[in-house]
């Protein structure tokens, strides 16, 4: 069953903004912005926050938004590659359709968000504190969540190959509808996760066990 997420409060109507624009205050605050096909790369923005606002279509790489505050914010087919977002607030947050590939939410705090169909390859999770967050038809193949707080976390129909787990807990966690080869985690963090029964065999040679052909 899908989690439940409280999904991001918006305005009836958006101001429309150009984001760069909005950038020259040392701590921006934007609020009720729409930002529609923005192209910026090599940005570095500190304590940004952005509230009940929407960005669609929009790149942003290579850029650097260290303790930011997203809150009620809808990203739609946005490209974040090898973005920073540093000890990051995300709070009733969609991702739907973007690019994320080596983006970097280590220390990030991320409650009731949501992926959906997003590339979230090679991206650092490393001592984030996850909760209430889905991933939904999402690639994270060689994402690094070491050291993370997951609880409670959804991965529905994920490719999640190499996927690394190093110190983290996964008790609660289902990756029964997953695809992968191999995952990195040791047999301390297994207790309490969920498998199929085509995935227990991977996991049974993960243990030593050999298995007899019937």
């Amino acid at each position: 069953m899908p989690m439940k997420l409280k999904a991001p409060t918006l305005p009836v109507q958006f101001e429309e903004s150009d984001f760069a624009t909005q950038l020259e205050e040392e701590e921006p605050f934007l609020m009720n912005r729409a930002f529609n096909g923005e192209e910026k790369a090599a940005l570095h923005v500190e304590k940004l926050t952005v509230s009940k606002s929407i960005v669609k279509q929009s790149k942003f790489l290579h850029s650097a938004f260290p303790k930011a505050d997203f809150t009620d914010v809808v990203f739609e087919r946005c490209d974040f590659s090898n973005c920073t977002f540093h000890g990051a607030i995300f709070h009733r947050v969609q991702f739907i359709g973007c690019k994320l590939t080596g983006a970097a939410f280590s220390e990030a705090n991320l409650g009731h968000v949501a992926f959906q169909d997003c590339l979230v390859n090679l991206t650092d999770f490393v001592e984030a504190r996850l909760k209430h967050v889905a991933f939904r038809q999402c690639s994270l193949e060689a994402a690094n969540f070491s050291d993370c707080l997951l609880k409670p976390v959804e991965l529905n129909e994920c490719s999640i190959d190499d996927i690394h787990f190093g110190q983290t807990l996964l008790d609660g966690l289902d990756i029964s509808t997953c695809t992968y080869n191999r995952i990195q985690t040791s047999l301390a963090q297994l207790d309490g996760l969920t498998i199929s029964k085509a995935q227990a065999v991977g996991f049974a040679k993960l243990l030593g066990l050999k298995i007899k052909d019937e």
